[in-house]
């Protein structure tokens, strides 16, 4: 992509030589924060105008200090919102040809005019008396996907004297592009025997996303004046304004390629020259877009422990950039973080699958939770990572399983993924100190609210129907969720949603025998929507499917009775039925009512 601008002034009136002018060859960055002292700023708006900003710093969050201007966006009757950056006072010399070079980037993936003028006073009007057309660009959204993009311009003015180069930034009053300028130059151009310009110029990124750009251009065999040369001191391929490639004492006409294997993902201005005993030629600039760019998230991440301190990881890959354009799969890797609490314990880089498998702790250790980060990551970057909460590993639990938060505290593991935001959360709490009862209970205030309980990991025989059961009770409208989950090698699924009223505290129960073997934990999610309301859960088993036996019922009970239905599942308030009593170690039937 080339954008040369050729001004020449009619009439340029010499300035007074006793202002004190930049000479050529003369360059400049804008890296530091003195770096537009001796510049001319100009714009209608101080937001537009371009000023000095840091990296990583608002409004641009460059990759590099630079200035920029930020186009703020306008719905009102403003045309145009127009930004000047002039250099200082540079002498230049009549007749002679001049090369000026800009290194910019834009963003926002909005359109922007931006051209080159210059003009013996450092005003608007000075530049615009000597205007020429300008180019449209087009940002890519990411100021490091075009940082290294080039405007270049001649200038060759008829009379000699001290002179000023503009930057015009011109956006339309929707746009909200930010135009970031990274470092200007001005050379003297090719002349006479020095050699013309390589011919031919290209760039091929490699198409599978892998960084690597190669570059091809054909030696020049004529002088800028057009006499044919016979030899050639060398031939340079240029990234950005670097050195990459140097072909000594090339052959003229004949055609050069070179594979760069260090091109920053994103936009490329690569350049090539020629040299002889004469001097250089002028620079061909051309720009590639290399590598992939940054992927979305992956989705849908599972784990569960497959055996003692063993994990198993699921997920699927993005198929799409964050820009929305479809991916090579093989070009997007995994990277997965593991995680106790804060601290990360392992990564695993470069996955190439959808899945991971992985030790995580001493098969006899005591359990405790886990979390992971998984990124899904292209030569473009890291997308930002799906998490995994609640991964309980360790010596599993063996059924029969019970927990009935005696006192307000659980016997077994739990993880509360309270979401702080939507201001939710799950509690352990004597529900009725007289009866020894204890409960789970989840709260809510805020619509969508929700948190989940996941518990510890759970052995399911293999030789025997398991079933899950517990005693619930709700206070809310009937919009109010409970959701009951059990996480396996096959990844999460509900087994039931549970709302409504309830006076009285339910049982449930669900068949596990399609876990037969695994590992499992099981998950309570509460959601709140609507009212004053709140979800307790007490008296979880994990066991045989069908009624319990008398032997399997809780017998320690002193002094006060306990009551349980023929399913061996407790009853807080017994209505008219018969049931099962216990007390002081002796159980009974007794009919109520």
């Amino acid at each position: 992509m080339k954008h040369f601008f050729t001004f020449i002034s009619a009439a340029l009136l010499a300035c007074s030589s006793s202002i004190a002018a930049e000479i050529v060859p003369y360059s400049h960055d804008f890296n530091d924060a003195d770096c537009l002292e001796g510049w001319t700023t100009l714009a209608n708006s101080d937001r537009v105008r371009f000023k000095y900003v840091e990296a990583g710093q608002r409004p641009s969050y460059c990759f590099r200090n630079a200035v920029v201007s930020n186009s703020i966006y306008s719905a009102g009757t403003k045309e145009s919102k127009d930004s000047w950056l002039i250099s200082p006072a540079i002498t230049l010399e009549a007749g002679k040809e001049y090369v000026v070079s800009y290194h910019f980037a834009l963003t926002n993936t909005a359109s922007e005019f931006i051209g080159l003028y210059f003009g013996t006073a450092p005003t608007a009007d000075a530049m615009k008396s000597e205007a020429s057309p300008m180019s449209n660009y087009f940002g890519k959204g990411f100021l490091e996907e075009s940082a290294t993009m080039i405007l270049e311009g001649k200038v060759k003015p008829e009379t000699s004297g001290t002179y000023y180069i503009g930057l015009y930034d011109n956006s339309d009053k929707y746009a909200s592009a930010i135009a970031a300028i990274y470092d200007f130059s001005v050379t003297v151009a090719a002349s006479g025997q020095m050699p013309s310009v390589p011919t031919d110029f290209t760039l091929t990124a490699d198409p599978t996303g892998k960084l690597e750009v190669t570059l091809s251009a054909k030696a020049p065999d004529t002088d800028v004046a057009g006499a044919p040369i016979t030899s050639l001191k060398s031939m340079e391929f240029l990234r950005g304004e670097e050195v990459i490639h140097t072909i000594d004492s090339p052959v003229p006409g004949n055609t050069y390629t070179f594979t760069d294997q260090h091109p920053v993902n994103g936009n490329n201005t690569y350049g090539v020259v020629a040299s002889n005993e004469y001097g250089k030629s002028n620079v061909v600039h051309e720009m590639v877009k290399a590598g992939v760019a940054l992927p979305q998230p992956v989705t849908g991440l599972q784990a569960i422990q497959t055996s003692p301190g063993r994990v198993k990881a699921t997920w699927t890959k993005p198929t799409k950039d964050i820009t929305g354009f479809v991916l090579d799969p093989s070009l997007v890797k995994t990277k997965v973080e593991v995680l106790s609490g804060d601290v990360v314990m392992d990564t695993y880089e470069n996955v190439e699958g959808s899945e991971l498998e992985f030790d995580i702790c001493d098969p006899e250790a005591m359990q405790d939770f886990y979390s992971l980060k998984v990124y899904a990551v292209t030569t473009g970057g890291e997308a930002i990572p799906d998490e995994y909460v609640g991964l309980a590993a360790g010596k599993p639990y063996t059924t029969p399983f019970k927990e009935s938060f005696r006192n307000g505290e659980p016997e077994h593991i739990f993880y509360n993924s309270q979401n702080e935001v939507y201001q939710a959360t799950w509690e352990f709490e004597e529900y009725d100190p007289y009866l020894n009862i204890g409960c789970a209970r989840f709260s809510g205030n805020a619509v969508m609210a929700e948190a989940s309980l996941f518990s510890g990991s759970i052995a399911v025989p293999s030789d025997e129907d398991t079933a899950l059961s517990f005693q619930y009770g709700t206070l809310g409208t009937c919009d109010n969720e409970l959701m009951v989950k059990v996480i396996g090698e096959a990844g999460s699924e509900t087994l039931a949603t549970l709302k409504g009223m309830t006076s009285e505290l339910k049982t449930v129960e669900y068949d596990l025998s399609s876990y037969k073997g695994q590992n499992i934990q099981f998950a309570f999610t509460g959601r709140y929507y609507t009212g004053s309301f709140f979800i307790i859960v007490t008296e979880i088993k994990i066991g045989k499917s069908g009624p319990s036996g008398i032997a399997d019922l809780d017998s320690d009970s002193i002094g006060t009775p306990v009551y349980y239905d023929l399913n061996g599942c407790r009853v807080i308030n017994p209505e008219k039925g018969l049931y099962i009593k216990v007390k002081d170690g002796k159980h009974e039937k007794v009919i109520i009512g």
